[in-house]
């Protein structure tokens, strides 16, 4: 008798968990279709950024929806004209990332070189999210100008952020203030890592300076004067393959001075970048009749004692819109603002992919 009660509370049991698991089936599979159908979501929104990131423009792409009942899914053809300039294996090889990123897979791609045409089939296990056609049309155009991107004041310090710089993914000029405790040691660490050095000479301003510098080029100094500061700029940076002005609103509108400065570069073959600290500043003008190799600062990047990160990305906004309009253009950071550094570090890869090439402060001069 005891026996057949146990049996009769196992089966008791056995039923209720039969009829818990039937109850819940449902409840699992609608659970395992949501995921699937989130997967193929977010492996179609990857790929989309990962177009937009590299400029491809939406009346570039022809697009075609097939539903595949068996996976509850949409399958997304999808024909693109690229630009004709933008590299296939590079733009191949950023869509993989965004797809594995997204918890995707590449099912097949085929680059074929001779048609200049990649052909990708994207999702997860065999299932397939988007098939990718992607041809190059010499028509459309990727770049988009170039810009130099230099940062000011190095030399006083020699912490974390010059370590930052150091390890910087894309080009930029390093612009060190002569006669200062780290500016040798930054210089030729700098240009041991392949970096374009200038030498960011202290001259006179109008208001007084925060600080005393060891090296000044004043209002009224000679010409004799102007090349022992320039020999003892060079000599502390003999890397460097130009100049630019630290401060400067006073020097910079003197144009007897300015003058006997571009002689002096002149002769010493090095370049002059303007960062136009006063808006009558006769620099260009008089380098350019000198035949100095001269440009000047379109844009500061963080101008302010107290900057965000909104004001530096509207700045980075303006210098793209000025390299598009007129195919070049200079920003300048300062090495004391660490924000500066966090955002170029992660904004300029994007910049880049969007068609525009960054280049050193030289290559980029009037002459």
């Amino acid at each position: 008798m005891k026996r057949l009660k146990l049996t009769i509370v196992f089966l008791f049991i056995f039923f209720i968990i039969l009829i818990i698991k039937n109850l819940l089936a449902p409840l699992g599979l609608k659970n395992s279709e949501e995921r699937k159908i989130n997967l193929a979501l977010s492996i179609d929104n990857a790929v989309e950024d990962c177009l937009k990131e590299y400029g491809i423009q939406e009346k570039w792409i022809r697009r075609n929806t097939i539903q595949d009942r068996n996976n509850n899914i949409e399958k997304n053809i999808k024909s693109i004209r690229i630009p004709g300039d933008l590299s296939i294996p590079v733009l191949n090889l950023a869509i993989t990332k965004a797809v594995i990123g997204s918890g995707g897979r590449i099912i097949e791609g085929n680059e074929i070189t001779r048609r200049n045409m990649l052909i990708i089939t994207v999702g997860y296990d065999n299932v397939v999210v988007d098939s990718l056609r992607l041809t190059k049309d010499k028509k459309l155009t990727h770049k988009k100008g170039k810009i130099a991107i230099i940062i000011d004041d190095f030399g006083s310090d020699n912490g974390k952020i010059i370590e930052e710089y150091l390890k910087f993914p894309e080009i930029i000029t390093f612009s060190i203030i002569p006669g200062n405790k780290y500016s040798k040691e930054i210089g030729e660490s700098a240009s041991k890592e392949g970096y374009e050095v200038m030498v960011h000479l202290p001259m006179e301003s109008k208001t007084p300076p925060k600080r005393n510098e060891k090296i000044l080029l004043k209002d009224k100094m000679s010409r004799k004067d102007i090349e022992k500061i320039i020999d003892m700029s060079i000599n502390e940076l003999p890397m460097a393959k130009g100049l630019s002005n630290h401060m400067g609103s006073k020097a910079t509108e003197n144009a007897t001075l300015m003058k006997d400065l571009a002689e002096v570069l002149r002769r010493k073959k090095l370049y002059f970048v303007d960062s136009f600290t006063s808006p009558q500043s006769k620099a260009f003008e008089v380098f350019d009749k000198s035949k100095v190799r001269v440009s000047k600062r379109d844009v500061f990047l963080d101008n302010k004692e107290e900057v965000e990160e909104e004001f530096i990305l509207a700045r980075l906004d303006e210098l793209m819109k000025i390299a598009s309009e007129k195919g070049k253009v200079i920003g300048i950071g300062h090495a004391t603002k660490e924000i500066t550094c966090e955002v170029l570090r992660r904004e300029m890869p994007k910049i880049y992919k969007k068609g525009y090439e960054f280049i050193f402060a030289s290559e980029i001069l009037e002459k």
